[in-house]
């Protein structure tokens, strides 16, 4: 498990990924207790990835993930070549994902009462980022002059630009005003270091709702202001390939999906059985 820690860390995973691949593998081992690493075939990983789906209603993305898991521990750590990792990677069932209407996300807005909590709902629709990038974002990625903000640690650690409006800018200079963060954009309870996820997390799912938007049937979070961003500008008449960049989508086909959900199109289509009725 060292080894496997040390390769991550080396190759510069990200930390939440050495976590999340460290106890995907412990997970792994712990269901095959009574035999070596070394022992575990093709037939064992499929049997796993089918028991946690059956007896724990396991996720798409968990099952990747435990698969990708897998894939680095058998491959690069155990270097098993009897054990074809790509081959159990299970299949995506497409799922489009949640969004809100740009009438719903100023409702969200408007819903928060203290400034740090609009500020946080702002930037997540305003730029579009993902969670972990926004609990990273620094004051030094502000770029005021040419209005648009840097994401130092995105996905894969790829470093990108995304918008910055001058409406935004001016409600984080008077959040810095009333907050006086030292170093990240969004502090916790100690100076200098970052707000806790979670905490990010609760603050925007007390702001979805307090305007009755929560539901079962309708999972809404911090990622969902990342989809409304990019499906609005898509509406708005922005390229894919625009968006594909400031989403920081390593491939064209991840931000397809938003072709799916636009609103604008699909109220221009002429349906043909309106020439016969």
């Amino acid at each position: 498990m060292r080894e496997l820690e040390n390769y991550l860390r080396a190759k510069r995973y990200s930390p939440r990924t050495v976590t999340n691949y460290s106890y995907e593998i412990r997970y792994l081992l712990s269901h095959y207790s009574d035999r070596s690493a070394y022992s575990l075939i093709q037939t064992d990983i499929i049997n796993y990835l089918t028991y946690i789906q059956e007896h724990f209603n396991a996720s798409w993305g968990k099952c990747h993930t435990a698969a990708q898991a897998m894939s680095c521990f058998f491959q690069h750590i155990l270097q098993l070549p009897a054990i074809r990792a790509r081959s159990f990677y299970p299949l995506k069932r497409q799922v489009y994902p949640n969004i809100l209407t740009q009438q719903e996300v100023g409702m969200v807005i408007n819903s928060c009462e203290i400034l740090q909590h609009k500020a946080i709902v702002s930037v997540f629709y305003g730029t579009g980022i993902r969670l972990s990038e926004l609990q990273h974002l620094k004051l030094s990625d502000l770029d005021r002059p040419n209005l648009r903000l840097r994401v130092a640690h995105g996905k894969g650690n790829k470093e990108r630009y995304t918008l910055l409006s001058e409406k935004l800018l001016s409600l984080l200079e008077e959040y810095w005003r009333a907050y006086r963060p030292k170093v990240y954009l969004f502090e916790g309870k100690l100076v200098g270091k970052p707000m806790k996820a979670r905490t990010i997390q609760f603050h925007v799912a007390s702001a979805i709702g307090r305007v009755g938007l929560l539901s079962p049937e309708r999972r809404l979070s911090c990622h969902t202001l990342r989809h409304s961003f990019a499906t609005h500008l898509l509406d708005a008449g922005t390229d894919v390939h625009t968006i594909q960049q400031l989403l920081g989508h390593s491939h064209i086909s991840t931000t397809m999906v938003y072709l799916h959900l636009q609103e604008s199109k699909r109220r221009n289509i002429i349906n043909p059985v309106d020439s016969f009725l």
